[in-house]
């Protein structure tokens, strides 16, 4: 089957539609079915069938067919007040179509052959719609407004009139179950739908609100977002080849289809973690990171859903998003408030002696030991030193682009006066110069041979506001550096000649 005639008749829509999706403004291009004629393309003969001789003057039923809608051709296109608008239509051109009745009598009577040679084989459904989608899709089609396509509803009713005389003679119930399901996807051509209009655009852009929500920036969620991202799922089932036309059909998802897919797809995703098991298998080492890591998300995913156009349906994803963010933050806040109070009983004698580490005095030898402990908390980092130092290092010194993850190291004598003012006017300096980081990064952690504080913590969070970076900030101090650390006798050993 062949469409390539298929006609134009309003070439500024169908421009603009080709140019905004060349420009990238949307993804897909849609062409109005008011805007463009299919004419008739030609329907092969079925394998081992001849028409009978002098057809269709060969009997009476083929001839009376044929002369009347020669009779009715002579008439059209003032048969109908719909058809009647292609009197004043400049692209119709009437003799396009002059072989309508020689077309409905032949096509009849290839699919009368059809349907004696499939109704008795096991897939004899899909062999006789597949014949009827394809003889149907050879009649072309007149644009949205115009009427039915030429003389289809000719080949359908007289289709109907023989498949219900057969059903007089027919004495096998199951043969006649087979003639009323026919029946039924016959009368479905001529039947409205009421199918809900769908948009591609718009199911593309559901999918991008959902990519933008989901909290693909925590660490045991990074791996399945280039997944997710090249995906869009909007088949509702495997695709379908007509055997006879090769013609591919799918079943697309509506919007609301498409949202009780990701509304799933989240719930599933989500309840996969289990913080617990995540904490005892060593996949979380740091709660306080990831602490952070579940503030900052939540904090994005609320201005991500209050900045953003969602719907209603879409909303039910971002709640469910909201409240496990919520649910996590609370637990680890009450992990980190155990942890705390432990560390400080241990410090006092009352369950043994924490470990206590000296800051280390070479500013090198501070960033190999951050390197060091950050490759061993994830093997398959490769976090490496950022340039050499009088390089315009960008606000960095150590990086993993498999992470995404950028550190600053800053080695400080922790006694002097004003520390805090000037780790803070670094911070800034530092992030102002990381802003022309070539290397996408997700996150910016500060280390520091200063103590854990939250003065430092906050005051990035105002710097995240104040200058939007495409990255998240974090600070990390001696003691949660260290703590990390004595899970690493080797770590201690090479840089403290220490063991836990």
């Amino acid at each position: 089957m062949n469409h390539k005639n298929l006609i134009i008749i309003d070439p500024d829509k169908f421009a603009k539609a080709l140019s905004e999706m060349s420009c990238g403004n949307v993804r897909f291009a849609e062409i109005s079915a008011e805007y463009f004629e299919i004419p008739f393309s030609e329907i092969e003969i079925p394998k081992d069938y001849a028409l009978p001789k002098n057809f269709p003057n060969c009997c009476n039923y083929h001839k009376s067919i044929f002369d009347s809608l020669e009779e009715w051709f002579k008439k059209f296109p003032n048969c109908c007040e719909h058809h009647k608008k292609l009197n004043s239509a400049k692209w119709f051109i009437k003799h396009n179509y002059h072989t309508v009745a020689t077309r409905v009598v032949t096509q009849l009577c290839y699919t009368k052959h059809i349907i004696d040679e499939n109704i008795n084989k096991i897939d004899w459904y899909e062999c006789i719609t597949d014949y009827l989608d394809y003889n149907v899709s050879g009649f072309g089609q007149l644009p949205s407004g115009y009427g039915s396509s030429v003389g289809l509803d000719n080949y359908l009713q007289n289709l109907k009139f023989e498949l219900e005389n057969n059903l007089k003679d027919v004495e096998k119930a199951d043969y006649e179950d087979k003639i009323k399901k026919l029946l039924e996807y016959i009368i479905s051509y001529t039947v409205p739908t009421g199918k809900a209009k769908i948009d591609l655009n718009v199911l593309d852009t559901t999918y991008k609100n959902w990519l933008k929500v989901f909290p693909f920036r925590i660490d045991y969620f990074k791996e399945l977002k280039t997944f997710y991202e090249n995906q869009l799922p909007i088949l509702k089932d495997q695709p379908t080849r007509n055997r006879y036309s090769g013609v591919v059909k799918v079943k697309v998802l509506t919007q609301v289809d498409l949202i009780e897919f990701l509304v799933s797809t989240t719930k599933r995703l989500l309840s996969k973690i289990s913080s617990i098991s995540l904490i005892k298998n060593g996949v979380i080492i740091d709660s306080v990171k990831h602490s952070l890591e579940l503030l900052n998300e939540g904090h994005r995913v609320k201005q991500t859903a209050l900045l953003g156009n969602y719907s209603k349906g879409e909303n039910e994803y971002v709640n469910v998003v909201k409240n496990w963010l919520v649910n996590e933050k609370q637990y680890f806040e009450s992990l980190n408030k155990l942890i705390s109070v432990r560390n400080i009983t241990e410090s006092k004698g009352m369950m043994g002696v924490k470990l206590q580490f000296t800051p280390l005095a070479n500013e090198d030898v501070f960033e190999d030991f951050v390197c060091d402990l950050y490759n061993l908390i994830y093997p398959n980092g490769h976090f490496h030193r950022f340039g050499k130092k009088g390089n315009n290092q960008k606000g960095i010194d150590l990086i993993s682009t498999v992470r995404r993850e950028a550190i600053q190291c800053k080695k400080k004598e922790v006694t002097r006066k004003d520390l805090l003012k000037e780790l803070k006017k670094d911070f800034e300096k530092d992030i102002q110069n990381a802003l022309d980081l070539n290397s996408e990064i997700d996150l910016l952690i500060f280390t520091s041979t200063f103590g854990d504080n939250s003065g430092l913590s906050e005051y990035l969070q105002q710097l995240k506001k104040k200058y939007n970076p495409r990255f998240n900030l974090m600070y990390l101090g001696w003691q949660s550096l260290t703590y990390s650390a004595q899970n690493y006798p080797s770590l201690l050993n090479k840089y403290f000649n220490s063991t836990p």
